[in-house]
């Protein structure tokens, strides 16, 4: 944690949402670049693309809706970091996984049933649990762009200084 009389140096809106978008889509293709050879050796380097794939598709909205609020509250209070804002992409997707049971309980207390739905509770358990490694190397990305975007506007600002003497 930061002293709490240390300004923390932020951004302006538009470069926090760079981050946040391209935050999963960098650290995808991180993982993939991790994957596709370890698949690779026994034939299959595909399947070092699909589970990063699989992963975009079932984790943007909760990374979206869980995590922008960590992260805002995360830039406010602390610098950037990649392993800082890997656990706050973890505690967003932990968030994820209590409103999740607790939406299961209640259609369960109540009886409802989605018949749009082909789920079980232990399918549900399976994406959240799939979700906390990319949770972790997507924030890491965003706290890692974040930290990018801050240092080179920082630069930038120290050129244009230099350059006016």
């Amino acid at each position: 944690m930061t002293d709490s009389n240390e300004p923390v140096p932020m951004l302006g809106p538009l470069s926090f949402v760079v981050a946040l978008i391209c935050g999963p889509i960098v650290g995808s293709a991180v993982v993939a670049l991790i994957l596709v050879p370890a698949f690779g050796v026994g034939g299959a380097p595909v399947i070092g693309l699909f589970i990063p794939a699989v992963a975009v598709v079932f984790g943007a909205i909760p990374y979206l809706v869980f995590g922008t609020p960590v992260f805002m509250s995360l830039v406010k209070r602390e610098p950037p970091d990649v392993w800082t804002y890997a656990l706050g992409g973890v505690i967003a997707n932990v968030l994820f996984g209590l409103c999740l049971t607790c939406a299961v309980m209640l259609l369960a207390f109540f009886d409802i049933e989605l018949d749009s739905f082909d789920l079980e509770p232990g399918d549900l358990f399976f994406i959240w649990l799939f979700g906390i490694p990319f949770s972790a190397v997507w924030g890491g990305a965003f706290g890692g762009l974040y930290r990018f975007f801050l240092t080179s506007r920082s630069a930038r600002a120290k050129g244009s200084e230099g350059g006016q003497s």
